[in-house]
């Protein structure tokens, strides 16, 4: 027997092996970070030396990885069964659990605690419970506990169960008898739930999601979440609609080393229209060695069917549905495409119908384009293009096009001279129907000369105490085409491109190919750059531009409708963006007609961020384009989020159409930060692509990995105000911790 008795206390040191000891669990043997010596401080210890050992009085036994703290402590050192009793704390790996008894073998990590109040994993749980029983290994299982990720319990949410069992070796959580409580109100009782214990998706059901919409009235969603293996899941929701009936949706998506895809369908009968409504997205994409497919088919049942049902401005202003595949493939500069495309064009809005595009079946594309030909600086790029365009009402037929070009590279630090030389063949086969040009085939052939030139100055400049390299990059850009009568060709696919920087520098005032104006213009533009010297980063980028024509009479147009160009120059192109100090940012162009003389186009973003969470946006947007007594839009956009209190931001959007005089979208709301928890509550109104409004409401509560009640506007929030933050990435306003 040994016994030892110290005044103040006694420091027993033991090297023992760890043992395997019975249980009802399977253990697990102890990790090689566990091995070494066992060291017990108390008032007083006794006991055979290498067999049972008690100690009382402050007792603190330490090992790797493990401190037990007790008022009272018995060890039996050959199974390494352990019993404690009084004040017991036990840190093991990042656990943290006070109570009165301890039944513990430390080989195993099997036993329990009673009347506990327990941490785990390193703080991702926290709760009390009448007995926590360890079940080995970062596993465990409670009685009449509760349960919290909450940093700041008291002041969140927290989770009531008769059992609740945390498996860390699976990130599982299951619970049975349980009841959800917030701000110490229950908001739901669970006779079964599991839950991930690190955000890892795993199949059960998820969350409600509420929401309301003049269009639907009132609606639940319930989804059910299937997570079929590790690269295939699928997520079934059924959405019941007040005014409407119940909404039956699902989303099948899959991935794999050579294809990838994901399925989406929905269907209802809806009673307040009287008739069965269905939509379709089917996107798949697959790699055959070099070749790239791939199919896109969306469809819906009817013109209203977004407008009606969709809870998104980007949706409901969705009005042709494309329905295409794909495959193509790109080596050493060949590259090849075939594509089959075909539309479904909506038409919610009778008094103002939609332009159905022409169907594409197919359109074949060839391209080639050799660097440094011969050796030297000489590109050549071969373009071609076959699409047989089909429609219902309007003429049509197949067309090649080919354009090969010959360009050559003189360039130094300082300058750079780049001419270039081509031709566009376009060849055409019209079929009978709808057909009044008089026309069956017709070729267009188009020689195209341009030179691109231009040169680099830079200087050294301080602002602000700040040292910077400005550059001064003058630019001269002249093409000559001849002209070509092209107005009893048809139109499949062109149109007049928007006027911009990147439009000043091209070939084609038109989009597409079947309309090419004749040219005989030179391009001048200036750009000067302001570069921070220390980090390399461009702070201002200036532009200005004009073009001039050298013939004053443009007759290649659009179609009888368009009036052709009649001028000596085109307007006047401005531009100024950057970073204006630390926290603003600019972002502007400027249209100008010399001739009228008035602005054409303008665009005015600014923007005050100085922290995330912390944004505030200013737009405005005029465009008379083409010219026309009446603005064609002219709007003010203004969009912020801003904390408001401690954990409080506000979030708002306000879209007003001087034009019209009324709002085009109008969207405000509040949330709120506690860390564990976020509360949303946003409000949305906006006209639809038809001419009607719908409102929105959202309302949604998240808690941690456990829970999240109502309808997420994370995609409204972040497409209606530049640069938000959601809440959840945001610091958390109530860091104190306090138990529940």
């Amino acid at each position: 027997m040994l016994r030892l008795t110290p005044i103040a206390c006694a420091l027993l040191t033991l090297y023992a092996s760890p043992l395997w000891a019975a249980g009802s669990v399977t253990p697990q043997p102890a990790s090689s970070q566990d091995e070494g010596p066992t060291t017990i401080q108390a008032g007083q210890v006794n006991g055979v030396y290498g067999q049972t050992l008690e100690a009382d009085g402050q007792v603190e036994m330490k090992r790797p990885g493990q401190t037990i703290v007790a008022d009272w402590l018995r060890y039996q050192q050959v199974t390494e069964d352990l019993y404690a009793k009084g004040h017991i704390r036990l840190l093991q790996h990042g656990d943290d659990v006070r109570g009165n008894e301890l039944k513990l073998n430390l080989n195993s990590r099997i036993g329990n605690i009673t009347q506990t109040e327990y941490t785990l994993a390193n703080g991702s749980a926290r709760g009390q419970a009448d007995v926590l029983e360890f079940a080995g290994r970062d596993r465990y299982r409670l009685k009449n506990a509760t349960y919290t990720s909450c940093v700041n319990p008291e002041a969140g949410w927290y989770l009531i169960a008769s059992d609740l069992s945390l498996d860390y070796t699976r990130n599982l959580g299951e619970a049975e008898s349980a009841r959800l409580v917030f701000q110490g109100v229950p908001l739901a009782y669970l006779p079964w739930i599991d839950f991930s214990l690190n955000g890892e998706r795993k199949s059960g059901w998820l969350t409600p999601s509420i929401g309301s919409s003049n269009k639907g009235g009132a609606e639940l969603s319930t989804p059910y979440y299937w997570n079929i293996a590790p690269n295939r899941d699928a997520t079934f929701t059924p959405r019941l609609m007040v005014k409407r009936g119940l909404q039956l949706k699902g989303e099948f998506r899959y991935l794999e080393p050579s294809y990838a895809g994901e399925v989406t369908a929905e269907w209802l009968s809806d009673r307040k229209s009287d008739r069965n409504r269905s939509g379709l997205k089917w996107l798949h994409q697959q790699r055959f060695g070099a070749w790239n497919s791939g199919v896109r088919i969306e469809r819906v049942s009817d013109d209203t069917y977004f407008e009606d049902l969709g809870d998104k401005l980007a949706v409901s202003s969705t009005v042709n549905l494309p329905r295409e595949a794909w495959i193509s493939r790109s080596e050493n500069g060949l590259s090849f495409s075939a594509r089959f495309l075909k539309y479904q064009t909506l038409q919610p809005n009778p008094k103002s119908l939609v332009d159905t595009p022409y169907a594409k079946l197919p359109q074949l594309t060839l391209n080639w384009l050799k660097p440094n030909l011969g050796g030297g600086n000489f590109d050549l790029d071969l373009q071609s293009e076959f699409t047989a365009f089909r429609h219902p009402t309007k003429v049509d037929g197949t067309r090649l096009v080919t354009y090969p070009s010959v360009s050559w590279l003189l360039s130094s630090q300082s300058a750079y001279f780049k001419p270039k030389v081509g031709v566009h063949v376009t060849h055409y086969n019209i079929n009978a129907g709808n057909n009044r040009t008089g026309l069956t085939s017709s070729t267009r052939t188009l020689p195209i000369l341009s030179v691109d030139s231009g040169l680099f100055f830079d200087r050294e400049t301080t602002l602000g105490g700040q040292n910077y390299t400005q550059t001064l990059e003058p630019r001269l850009y002249y093409v000559n085409i001849p002209y070509r009568d092209q107005s009893k060709l048809p139109n499949f696919d062109s149109g007049l491109a928007d006027f911009s920087f990147s439009q000043l520098f091209s070939e084609n005032r038109y989009t597409g190919s079947d309309r090419i104006n004749e040219a005989n213009q030179i391009t001048a533009a200036v750009t000067s750059r302001l570069i921070d010297d220390d980090t390399g980063v461009e702070r201002l980028r200036g532009s200005i531009g004009q073009r001039y024509y050298l013939r004053k009479t443009q007759r290649v147009a659009l179609d009888g409708s368009t009036t052709p160009r009649n001028e000596r120059s085109s307007d006047i192109l401005a531009s100024l963006e950057g970073q204006l100090g630390k926290n603003w940012h600019l972002s502007s162009s400027w249209q100008f007609n010399t001739s009228s003389p008035r602005s054409q186009k303008a665009s005015l973003d600014l923007q005050y961020s100085p922290a995330p969470g912390k944004v505030l946006n200013f737009g405005y947007r005029m465009d008379r384009t083409p010219a026309a007594d009446k603005d064609r839009l002219k709007q003010f956009d203004i969009s912020g989020q801003w904390p408001i209190a401690p954990g409080w931001y506000g979030v708002a959007r306000w879209n007003y159409s001087i034009k019209d005089k009324k709002p085009l979208e109008v969207l405000a709301g509040v949330e709120y930060n506690a860390g564990c928890w976020q509360l949303r509550m946003v409000a949305q109104r906006f006209v639809t692509s038809g001419g009607s409004k719908s409102t929105n409401f959202f309302l949604l509560l998240q808690m941690s990995d456990v829970a999240s009640f109502g309808s997420n506007p994370s995609d409204t929030l972040k497409r209606g105000v530049k640069g938000y933050a959601e809440p959840e990435r945001l610091e958390s306003a109530n860091p104190t911790e306090v138990k529940p």
